[in-house]
């Protein structure tokens, strides 16, 4: 899915949330954006091939994308209510799958936060609220909104442990809930953080979590960036791994591993200490700014080991890891 897409998703579900919007209008119109042809950019062509100076500027860009579309969407519907999305047509597909959301707000307190989905991507984005407010999109093979949306009802299940919550999502292809994406806006307060998903990317803005995120996929890349977390990891089966303005003088561990993709860690701070490791066999190292000493090639067995800025004698440093299979690793100031 494009950044542009994404950002246009969560535009509706603001919306929704705002009370601007019906459940059911929401579908609709998330279904109308999902069939739009003229979005192309997809987001592991930005991080790969976009300057990291635009990547930083991406949030104002995509913004008057979503804007330009929504405009486009309210010509087309009666501005009074929204009443012409109940003439959108219902996204039949085959075997009758239809798009339907549901919304899971987790109180004030919650200090631990556990998601979890088979298919489908997680996108968070952190807010200036105490609570977090989590949609479920999921594709459900029932020709009725309102039986689609029982099932993916019951096939999310939240776990309650003192002020630690798990939210999870069964799938069940034949009988239920095929994939299921979650978008998430991240509250203050948040002491750890983890999320995955077994088939989808994993994106990532202004996080805060004050000690441990922790972000897995099997089939799919992982994008982070204003990031601000203590202990961070990052685990990929396959795809790329990027993160962008996340460490910081408080960051303490930061693990990235992917067994086939490449690795990018771009805006270390000039004065942090950092002492790491990095391991690749189809690939080669980058170190990018000044202060550097490496022990030789990231691709002998064991890997390189680097340091830059005055460690040791008790002083904090950063401990950053980074191995891949199949793919460079790229680390820099800038």
């Amino acid at each position: 899915m494009s950044e542009e897409r994404a950002q246009e998703r969560r535009k509706v579900l603001q919306l929704l949330s705002e009370g601007r919007l019906t459940p059911e209008q929401a579908e609709l119109l998330l279904d109308a954006l999902e069939q739009r042809s003229s979005i192309r950019t997809v987001v592991e062509r930005w991080a790969d091939r976009i300057p990291v100076e635009e990547f930083r500027r991406w949030g104002n860009q995509v913004t008057q994308t979503v804007n330009q579309t929504l405009d486009e969407l309210r010509r087309n519907l009666d501005p009074s209510g929204w009443p012409g999305l109940d003439a959108l047509p219902l996204p039949m597909g085959l075997g009758h799958t239809v798009s339907v959301t549901h919304e899971v707000n987790l109180p004030e307190g919650v200090t631990t936060i556990e998601i979890h989905t088979v298919r489908g991507r997680i996108q968070m984005v952190g807010w200036d609220e105490r609570f977090a407010r989590i949609h479920i999109r999921g594709r459900v093979k029932h020709p009725r909104l309102a039986e689609a949306r029982q099932t993916l009802e019951r096939a999310i299940h939240v776990r309650e442990d003192g002020s630690a919550r798990s939210i999870w999502v069964d799938h069940d292809p034949d009988a239920g809930v095929s994939a299921a994406s979650i978008d998430m806006y991240v509250p203050l307060g948040l002491v750890r953080l983890l999320a995955k998903t077994n088939n989808g990317s994993i994106l990532g803005d202004r996080l805060r979590v004050s000690d441990e995120l922790r972000l897995e996929t099997d089939q799919g890349g992982i994008w982070l960036t204003r990031v601000d977390a203590v202990r961070l990891r990052m685990v990929a089966e396959t795809g790329q791994l990027a993160l962008h303005d996340s460490l910081s003088e408080r960051s303490r561990d930061a693990y990235l591993q992917t067994q086939n993709g490449k690795i990018v860690v771009k805006g270390l701070p000039e004065g942090l200490p950092v002492v790491g490791s990095a391991r690749t066999v189809l690939g080669k190292l980058q170190l990018e700014g000044s202060g550097w000493q490496s022990d030789g090639d990231a691709t002998r067995a064991g890997g390189v080991h680097f340091t830059r800025g005055e460690v040791g004698d008790g002083q904090a440093a950063l401990r950053l890891h980074c191995e891949t299979r199949a793919g460079s690793i790229q680390i820099s100031a800038d």
